[in-house]
């Protein structure tokens, strides 16, 4: 089964977010191209949904998923209402496809017992939809760690945004090191450490009541 899939780059270092094809391991859109893709990304998803053993029944964990990452997808430039899912697979990966979809599997959600780490998962996976690179074909190694790089870049950016620490993006990266071959480690987040530390997270306005109280 082939699955064309971006998934949080934690068992491919250097050839992107790529789901796993056979042999290997494990969109910003409008008008009605948006809506061709959204058709194609039910396919691919009933698909993934099969391959990994269907979505999770326990409604904590879900119910945990939504909560923290919908400030980061509220920032986002992607269209369409995100639909967060986790999937039964005992394998630390994350996917996105069309939709917008982005799924977890439980073995990624057990590991990241942060609401910061959990939200820079998912931020990745979004900087990967806005980036349309499921629709663009990778041109090599360099090529998919170089998308590699820019999605942990724009996640602490949309971290920031939702006035979370872009920090969590780089612990994220310590969190699934040894999943990592350790030059692409190194080099990310040697790339992302120097803009993450620019970047502040917004602050969020406090309810009238806190500011009264203050």
């Amino acid at each position: 089964m082939r699955l064309r899939l971006f998934a949080l780059a934690i068992v491919l270092s250097c050839y992107g977010c790529a789901a796993p094809r056979a042999g290997e391991r494990g969109a910003f859109l409008s008008g009605s191209d948006h809506l061709y893709r959204n058709y194609a990304g039910l396919a691919e998803a009933a698909r993934l949904e099969s391959a990994c053993g269907g979505c999770s029944a326990d409604a904590a964990a879900q119910c945990r998923l939504e909560e923290t990452v919908q400030r980061v997808a509220a920032v986002s430039r992607q269209q369409g209402t995100f639909d967060f899912r986790i999937l039964r697979s005992t394998a630390a990966n994350a996917y996105s496809l069309p939709g917008p979809r982005i799924y977890l599997t439980q073995g990624l959600y057990e590991r990241l017992e942060r609401d910061d780490l959990l939200a820079a998962a998912v931020a990745h996976e979004i900087a990967h939809l806005e980036a349309g690179d499921s629709r663009r074909q990778r041109r090599g190694p360099q090529d998919g760690l170089e998308r590699e790089i820019e999605a942990d870049r724009r996640a602490a950016e949309l971290l920031a945004a939702a006035g979370l620490a872009p920090k969590a993006m780089l612990d994220l990266l310590a969190e699934i090191r040894e999943e990592l071959r350790a030059a692409d480690y190194e080099e990310r987040c040697a790339r992302l450490s120097f803009e993450a530390q620019l970047m502040q997270p917004a602050q969020r306005a406090r309810p009238p009541a806190a500011i009264a109280a203050a």
